[in-house]
């Protein structure tokens, strides 16, 4: 590849691991270089490109985080899967490829549930007759 082609090409690397959020600096500078070194990059030409990189996407990210608001849909998201959890809900807000085919292994050998829900299990209840008149606020999140 020409310099400019893995220059771009660790950049979009680079900016979609900051915005996942879900390594650090030295975790995302090690596995852009050693991704790129796979396909045959030289790896200390990479490291100090790949930190540059990296350093300026975060940086970019840390000004758009300036004007974020105290709690984002994803804050939110969050306290919803907690909130699943300590209800005793298995509830997973993100999985590998790895747990999703073990889950899917175990499903198909034995029940995800040791009951069953069934209408004479169903608790039947009287629904609230509709209101006078629509609402016209809406719910703050």
């Amino acid at each position: 590849m020409t310099e400019s082609t893995v220059r771009d090409e660790l950049q979009q690397y680079v900016q979609m691991q900051v915005d996942i959020a879900e390594d650090d600096f030295e975790s995302i500078v090690a596995e852009a270089v050693d991704m790129f070194a796979d396909d045959g990059e030289d790896p200390d030409q990479l490291q100090p490109v790949a930190a540059e990189l990296t350093a300026a996407a975060i940086s970019r990210r840390l000004a758009e985080q300036a004007d974020w608001p105290a709690h984002t849909d994803s804050d939110r998201l969050t306290a919803a899967f907690a909130d699943l959890t300590a209800a005793g809900i298995v509830a997973r807000e993100r999985t590998s490829p790895a747990a999703r085919a073990a889950a899917t292994a175990r499903s198909s050998t034995r029940p995800l549930a040791t009951t069953a829900a069934t209408p004479s299990t169903i608790p039947r209840t009287r629904r609230a007759p509709p209101a006078a008149k629509a609402s016209t606020s809406r719910t703050a999140w």
